[in-house]
């Protein structure tokens, strides 16, 4: 994955993860919480990834 592509996933799981705690405050409900872990728990992931295929 190139670094402009890897950039901008990450602005994508960091928005995901952003909209899910929103969503979770407009409906005053708890369920979007728990998924909105799954994007940011993607993020380091994606880094090390790209930093392990460098070597």
């Amino acid at each position: 994955m190139t670094e402009p592509r890897r950039a901008a996933a990450i602005v994508v799981l960091l928005l995901l993860g952003w909209a899910m705690v929103a969503l979770a405050a407009v409906l005053r409900a708890w369920w979007p919480l728990f998924v909105a872990a799954l994007p940011y728990a993607a993020v380091p992931w994606i880094i090390v990834r790209a930093e392990r295929e460098a070597r």
